[in-house]
């Protein structure tokens, strides 16, 4: 597969004489921008089944492979150093954000104690100010039959007088 490219157009006859003229040309290259798989790509690829990887006689195959592969090493670190960055960035807002959350949940489980409190505190004072319109309740009952009671004695010494 030996300079194997993709194009993503129809190549003119002129450039595929040029590239087919000399199997150590780099003609190829001079069509970076319409190549969409190169060959250069592709042996760096992970191989399956029986490959083996013949050596030809053109002196820049070696230095178009090692230097492919470090492009692509220096490439890879600076993508691998951008996403450590962005995870550490991203680790970091997620951190910032606990805090806040944290913070958050305490202001909560504070205020609820004390509406808590509270609400225990309003209950007990209910139970008083039951227990107290009980009495007065009672109280105004009793006082309600004493009046019921003085009134029927006051009706009925009347009619015997």
């Amino acid at each position: 597969i030996y300079k194997l490219n993709i194009f993503n157009r129809v190549l003119l006859e002129l450039e595929v004489r040029s590239m087919a003229s000399d199997i150590c040309s780099c003609e190829e290259e001079k069509l970076n921008d319409n190549r969409i798989l190169k060959w250069e790509e592709i042996i760096l690829k992970k191989r399956n089944g029986s490959v083996s990887e013949n050596r030809t006689a053109c002196p820049h195959y070696e230095e178009t492979l090692l230097g492919n592969h470090t492009q692509n090493l220096k490439a890879i670190e600076e993508r691998q150093e951008s996403f450590e960055n962005d995870v550490l960035r991203r680790l970091q807002k997620l951190e910032e954000t606990k805090a806040r959350l944290t913070e958050r949940l305490e202001n909560v489980e504070n205020n609820l104690t004390s509406t808590l409190v509270k609400l225990n505190s309003t209950e007990a004072e209910l139970v008083v100010a039951k227990t107290d319109l009980f009495r007065l309740e009672f109280i105004v009952n009793f006082l309600s039959l004493i009046i019921a009671t003085v009134s029927m004695f006051y009706a009925y010494s009347r009619i015997l007088r």
